[in-house]
């Protein structure tokens, strides 16, 4: 597993210049799609500069996030990949009025997490266990709920920046500070 996108991200925005993506795409849970040829979308650009930037923006974003997954793995201990994804996916899905101030669901089973992750599933298992005995944060039946938000940042060497989330309008206006 490359990236996780959340609703509302735009998936495939750089096939719209590239012409075909080199990775799938596919689905965890019941999802809302709408699709639009590469056609439509340099049409609309054209027409609308507005659109066309948030289209840039967004692949840029998508860019960040990418880098910080390549962090993460690279540089990172299996608590810490795991700290690190659950504070970026609190913080996107903060974003968009996806999460509570602790909590938040998360429909991946532990072995989609391990993909995510670069675990096994017995890795992920211990891993989750461990952040649940260090009263860092619970995953359970698809549900995530951090119990020491700056603990787990801490741990997971996390800073929002890469998500530019001042630069986006929150629903709750509240800044992402770990």
């Amino acid at each position: 597993m490359i990236s996780l996108y959340i609703p509302g991200d735009f998936v495939d925005l750089d096939g719209l210049k590239l012409k075909r993506l080199d990775n799938n795409v596919v689905t965890i849970g019941i999802a809302k799609v709408a699709a639009y040829s590469h056609d439509t979308l340099a049409n609309m650009s054209k027409r609308c500069p507005r659109l066309a930037e948030s289209f840039w923006l967004s692949s840029l974003l998508d860019a960040a996030i990418q880098r910080a997954w390549i962090f993460r793995l690279g540089r990172l201990e299996a608590e810490a990949r795991a700290a690190h994804l659950f504070c970026e996916l609190h913080a996107r899905l903060e974003m968009v009025g996806l999460a509570q101030d602790v909590s938040f669901a998360l429909p991946l089973t532990q072995s989609d997490l391990g993909a995510a992750l670069s675990l096994t599933v017995v890795h992920t298992n211990r891993v989750l266990r461990s952040l649940r005995e260090r009263g860092l944060l619970t995953f359970r039946n698809r549900q995530v709920e951090i119990h020491d938000r700056k603990a787990l940042a801490k741990l997971g060497d996390f800073d929002p920046a890469y998500l530019y989330a001042s630069d986006w309008n929150t629903p709750n206006g509240r800044p992402l500070d770990g």
